[in-house]
Order: structure tokens, then sequence, then C-alpha cells
């Protein structure tokens, strides 16, 4: 009987495959012609690409999926900007290549070649939700959402299934190394823009010194990620080089994290980074602590340097934000998210089983501003889902976490490998990570969230399969 975790090569050729052959063609004509008429009839020029593109996309996937997902990844510094509300051309092209290229990989993988892509009872489960999401469209229409908007949103939240492709695709420990060092590169970009984007913010809006402490809120779960894993691996890297050049790029990350003033976050990387020092083998947790203490160090010196005589206001600002955590219903942040959770209650109370859809809109007061909201926002990922899913769906949903989170644990536990050991915790500790912070705001159905669980996901179903095959123990 065949191992359904070792499958055999794609076709070097189109053409020597007549199915691949049709099946490209059909989809080359489906991604090419419908563009072009969205481009004709909405002077959005910039669509056309789309059909050029799909050629290349289709190619790398049939023949080369590994450079697709690593093309896909290095894509993320442009993927994870920020974008408004308004559905636009950037979200139809990143969408057009993100979720076509999972569309043709599946279709590629399952029609064509024949092979196997679930092989653990989780596969089922999150095919299964997504499966029963589908209804959703019909309940989100009723209720006053925009096609558009339901797609854009369900886009996004399919996001995770990339962690499908990731785990075949991605086999060797050379993969693993040269993703993540693909992985680095995206996050020093977006750490690059993050910076250039606070300080455009400061020279063009600050009028007080007070206003230092305003926040440009994206890709919080890269930037956490990054530094568990860029502190993980430098403390058991043997060349001093890679050691002090990974030191380097988590500071640098810890910097555009704090530049979010996202305290979840905050709080979460320090508590994971407790529980990796005991997973981290001996000779490697000297260097961890020594680590954070330097890499406080050059944090300081970098806000010295950059903010020099507003400082001591920007340490304020940062304690300020910590302090805030504990203060408990005094914070007036919290007292507008009880208030925005009142409106998402009222709303799950009418649709408890079925949802009011993705896309949907409620009202709330807002404190702070003084006037009544009306957003599709929720500060906490599980409301956000019951109010869009109602309580089934939203629960099967939460089960498949709770299980991928007991499973990242269990190989992290299990595995001695020392290269995988660090990352089976990694990944653990971020999925803890994403799935706590997911309590304060919303993370996993947003792109960053979902990409960055795909990834995370993928990571723990590589280990679980070398484990499986007895590759490692």
């Amino acid at each position: 009987m065949s191992n359904p975790f070792i499958t055999s090569p794609v076709s070097n050729s189109i053409i020597n495959k007549r199915p691949i052959g049709w099946l490209a063609l059909i989809i080359s004509l489906f991604i090419i012609v419908i563009p072009m008429f969205i481009a004709i009839n909405s002077n959005y020029e910039l669509i056309f690409f789309i059909g050029l593109l799909s050629i290349p996309l289709l190619y790398l996937i049939i023949n080369n999926s590994k450079i697709w997902i690593y093309t896909a990844f290095i894509a993320l510094a442009y993927f994870l900007r920020d974008s408004s509300e308004v559905v636009s051309e950037y979200d139809v092209v990143s969408g057009a290549f993100y979720i076509g290229g999972l569309i043709i990989w599946s279709i590629s993988r399952i029609f064509v070649n024949r092979q196997k892509i679930v092989h653990s009872f989780t596969d089922w489960l999150i095919l299964a939700f997504f499966s029963c999401l589908i209804p959703n469209l019909i309940i989100a229409l009723l209720n006053g959402v925009e096609l558009i908007d339901w797609l854009r949103e369900f886009a996004m939240f399919l996001l995770i299934l990339y962690y499908f492709p990731i785990k075949d695709i991605i086999k060797s420990k050379r993969d693993i190394i040269t993703l993540l060092c693909i992985l680095l590169i995206s996050a020093i970009i977006l750490n690059l823009l993050q910076f250039y984007q606070y300080f455009l913010f400061l020279q063009n809006y600050i009028l007080y010194v007070y206003q230092l402490g305003a926040a440009i809120k994206y890709n919080q779960p890269l930037y956490a990620s990054a530094i568990i894993f860029g502190i993980a691996f430098a403390s058991i890297q043997k060349k001093i080089g890679y050691k002090y050049l990974l030191l380097l790029f988590t500071v640098m990350t810890v910097t555009a994290l704090v530049a979010t003033f996202s305290r979840a976050y905050w709080v979460m990387v320090l508590i994971n980074l407790l529980i990796i020092i005991f997973f981290i083998p001996k000779d490697g947790r000297k260097f961890m602590v020594s680590s954070i203490v330097l890499g406080g160090i050059l944090f300081s010196l970098f806000i010295y340097v950059a903010f020099q005589d507003k400082v001591e206001f920007v340490y304020y600002v940062i304690e300020k934000r910590f302090v805030s955590t504990t203060a408990g219903v005094k914070d007036i942040s919290l007292q507008m998210r009880l208030n925005e959770f009142e409106g998402v209650f009222e709303q799950i109370e009418n649709y408890p089983l079925g949802g009011s859809g993705l896309a949907r809109k409620f009202s709330y007061y807002d404190p702070i501003g003084i006037s009544t909201q009306r957003t599709n926002f929720v500060h906490n990922g599980y409301l956000y889902l019951i109010y869009r899913l109602g309580y089934p769906l939203a629960i099967i949903f939460f089960i498949y976490l709770f299980l991928i989170l007991m499973k990242s644990f269990y190989y992290s536990f299990k595995v001695k490998d020392r290269f995988y050991k660090t990352l089976a915790i990694c990944s653990a500790t971020s999925i803890l990570m994403m799935i706590l912070t997911n309590f304060v705001t919303t993370t996993i159905p947003l792109r960053d969230g979902s990409l960055i669980m795909a990834l995370l996901i993928g990571f723990i179903s590589i280990i679980e399969r070398k484990v499986q095959i007895k590759e490692i123990e």
C-alpha cells in the first residue's frame, strides 16, 4: 500500500499530459477573459494584467509549484500592506493571485494528478467548515451585503487553506529554511515600510507631542511571529554571524511591532519567549536571555536616536500602553469595546443559528469619538465569527483551532530533533498568541492573520508527516 505522504512528482511539461493542457487552456481563458470584461466595463486598467499574469502563474503551479509558494510569500510585502474598506484594484489583483493560485493548485492536484491532499481529521474538518460556509452568501445578500464585499471577506478567510499546498510542496529541511529566509526578507521589507509610514505620519500629521502615541496598526501577527522565530532560531544557530544577523532582524521587528502600539501582542510576545526558553537546548538558553537584554538596549538606543528631544514622551506612551492593560473598565478604549460588543450581541440574538452574513455592518456608540459608529470590524475575533456565521458554524471553527493548538504543542514535546523542535515550538506559541489575541481584536479571519495561520499550520503539518514516516524523531 502506497504511503499517502509520499507523492509523485508533477509532470515537467503541460503538453506531455493532455488533461493538464486542456485544464490550463480552460482556466487561462477563464482568468483572462473575465478580468478583461471587468477592466473594459469598470475602467480598471490594472485588472487587465491579471489575464497576462495568469499564464506564468499556471505554468508555475503545474510545473514548479515550489517556486509558486516562494513567490506567494515574497509578495507578502505587497499583499499585507494596508488597504481601505472599499474593494480596490489592489484587492482584485492580489485576490486573483492568491485565491486563483490556490484554486488552480487544488484542481491540478486532485483532478489532474489524482493525489491526496487530505491526511488528517483536522484537514477534513476545515474543508467541511468551508463547504458549510458557502450558503452564508445567501444570508448576507438577504441582509443587504454587496456580493463583492462578501467575496472579499470570504477570500481573506479562505487563505487559511494555503497550509494544504505548503505541507504538500515544502518537504525537506532545505525547503523549510528557504521559505523561512523568504519570510525574513518579506518581514524586513514590511518593517521598513512600517518605519517609513510612521515617520511620514509624524511629519505630516503630528501637531502636538501627545500624538506620537498614534498607531499604524497592521501586520501585528507577522511581526510578533517573526520576533518569536527570529530569537529562537538565533539561539540554536551555531554560526556567530547568522546569530547576530537574526538578532538584528529581531530588534528591527520589535521596533516595528512597538510602532503599532498593540498591547496584546507586546504581552503575548513576552509570554511566548518565556515558554520557548524551556524548549530551547541548554546551550541556547543563555544566548536567548542575553539576546533579550541586548535587544532591549539596542531598541532603547534606536528610540533615542530617532526621537531625540521627544524620547521621554515616547517612553511614557509605551509605559502607559502597558499599564493600561490593568486599568480594567476605567480604560476608555475598553469602554468603547464593551459598547461595541453590546451592539454585536444584539445582532447575534437576532441571528443565532445562521449568523448575519460575512461583511455585514452593525452600529454602536463610541465614547471616544462621542458618536455612533457603523462598522463591520469587531475587537473580538470570536464574536466576529459568531455574529457573521452563527453559533454552529463558528463552534466548528473554534474546535478546529483548539485541535490545531493541541497538535502543535504535542509535537513540540514529542520531537527531539533540534531544528524541528524549534520550528514546532515557535509555530505552537505563535498559534497560541493568535488564538489569545483574537479575544481582543479580530486576527484570524483577516488577510494577515489567515495567511500567517496557514503558514504555522503548514509547518506543524510538515513535522507531523515527518514523524509519521519516521523521518525524524
